[in-house]
């Protein structure tokens, strides 16, 4: 045979025996299935979800032959079931159950409702048992409920505003009452002219005198708003307290430094009215603090810095009264202003002296000044030589250096003075030693002991020979203490 020539084809010869045999399989196989039907569907299966709210509540059927329940799934979920188990003459009985709801009641559903992948409405709404589930629903089932709710919650912001402005108008109020009364206890009216002044309201008071905001009768605008300062009622009688009010007109006027309040004017009461004859003066209106409450509210010591900056500050205003050749007397916090957190001012120059003064105040066995801040000499002065030897910038040195001992660790310097009253207090600082800062603050540096124990030498001759000497010695260490932590930190 060529390698061109094909194989002679063989004949297809049909198998009619084989189809024959196929057909015959076929049509016994449909047959029976069809036989088969009724029994498969009395034993099936199927699966359905259930619209139950909420939805993923879960759906429990009962056992046909038992007296029980099965867990079948949650309701949005397709639930497998079956007809032999959980159906009896082609019904079954369900019930659904959620956490912090009332369960429902039973439902019989029928076999054809169920059959067939089908999702049934049961109608069935699950009750809350708590306000938050049942507002849930309300929202579920109020389309507008949104819109409610902002409306609500609108309104009850508003009635919240309308009780906090009726709260707080009800303590202005309250507080004017009682304003007023205070005032029309000592004389002065809201409003009240004052010589060329209205008294305002009552801002401070001390050296036997009480301070008001007041406005320029010419000038009414606040931004004129001055401090007045008004001999009391009381005091007014009283020859010690005036002569000592007259002595603060008298310093403060004659100063005029940024770090020592600055008087405007001065002059008494003479308009016909029970106040006839007071004293008052006109002074700058302090946006601030005293010192003393500054200290009050802070927690803890000062940083360095801060504490050199403020009584290098204190010093400067101090020491420009002693170039006048005055001494204030009674340095300590609630005489030092803290004025928008950056500067000290100096106030009450009441007990301000000059050595040799004409004016004669009786002590009545009472050192003029606070115990606290006061020096060992302070004791001592009984006659006019006294008064020319002790009366110096040493002795208000003493008090600023003991503030600033206090401001640093706030403690007092001398050992066995915390907690005296003050009838020991002198004895503690003529006979007890001086403490180390690092007694009660640890980390601050050992050159501030020296500093404190000149500024604080018993003997005034001892002491730094100028008031600000001291501060700018202190205001050294202050800052150099202030770098060593920063650099710590930064290590």
């Amino acid at each position: 045979m060529g390698a061109y020539e094909s194989e002679p084809q063989r004949a297809e010869i049909p198998d009619e025996g084989g189809s024959l045999a196929r057909h015959s399989l076929t049509s016994a196989v449909v047959g029976l299935a069809l036989f088969s039907l009724p029994a498969l569907a009395q034993e099936g299966t199927t699966r359905a979800k259930f619209e139950v709210y909420p939805a993923n509540a879960k759906v429990y059927g009962q056992r046909v032959n038992e007296n029980g329940w099965d867990y079948l799934s949650e309701a949005d979920q397709p639930v497998l079931l079956s007809r032999k188990a959980h159906f009896n003459r082609d019904m079954a009985v369900f019930k659904f159950e959620a956490p912090g709801r009332e369960p429902s009641e039973e439902k019989t559903l029928a076999w054809t409702k169920v059959s067939g992948d089908n999702t049934v409405d049961t109608g069935i709404t699950l009750k809350a048992q708590s306000p938050m589930l049942a507002f849930q629903d309300w929202r579920h089932f109020t389309p507008w409920s949104d819109i409610a709710l902002g409306l609500g919650l609108l309104g009850l912001c508003g009635l919240a505003g309308l009780a906090f402005w009726l709260l707080k108008e009800n303590r202005k109020r309250k507080a004017e009452e009682a304003y007023f009364d205070l005032l029309a206890k000592q004389g002065v009216s809201v409003n009240q002219q004052i010589g060329r002044y209205f008294c305002k309201n009552k801002i401070g008071e001390g050296g036997g005198g009480t301070i008001y905001r007041a406005l320029p009768v010419n000038n009414p605008n606040t931004d004129a708003a001055v401090a007045l300062k008004m001999l009391d009622a009381k005091t007014a009688q009283d020859r010690d307290f005036k002569e000592r009010f007259q002595r603060e007109i008298e310093a403060t006027s004659k100063l005029f430094h940024p770090n020592i309040i600055n008087v405007h004017d001065a002059d008494e009461v003479s308009d016909g009215s029970d106040l006839d004859g007071t004293l008052y003066f006109v002074m700058d209106l302090l946006n601030g603090v005293s010192l003393e409450t500054y200290l009050r509210n802070h927690k803890g010591p000062l940083d360095p810095e801060l504490v050199g900056n403020l009584i290098a500050q204190a010093a400067d205003g101090l020491h420009h009264a002693h170039i006048q050749g005055l001494v204030h007397r009674d340095v300590k916090g609630d005489n030092l202003f803290f004025v928008d957190n950056d500067r000290v001012v100096v106030i009450d120059f009441g007990l301000a002296r000059k050595p040799k003064q004409t004016i004669q105040v009786t002590r009545d066995s009472k050192i003029p000044g606070s115990t606290l801040y006061m020096p060992p000499e302070a004791e001592l002065i009984e006659t006019e030589e006294d008064e020319i030897r002790y009366y110096k910038q040493s002795y208000d040195q003493f008090s600023l250096a003991i503030l600033a001992f206090e401001m640093l660790t706030r403690g007092r310097p001398f050992v066995t003075q915390d907690g005296l009253k003050n009838l020991f207090v002198m004895d503690s600082i003529h006979y007890t030693a001086i403490k180390s800062v690092r007694d009660l603050q640890p980390h601050l540096s050992p050159d501030f002991d020296p500093i404190f124990q000149r500024a604080l030498a018993r003997n005034p001759e001892e002491r730094y020979p100028t008031i600000v000497a001291f501060a700018e010695a202190l205001l050294e260490v202050c800052e150099a203490q202030t770098k060593k932590v920063e650099s710590e930190n930064l290590a």
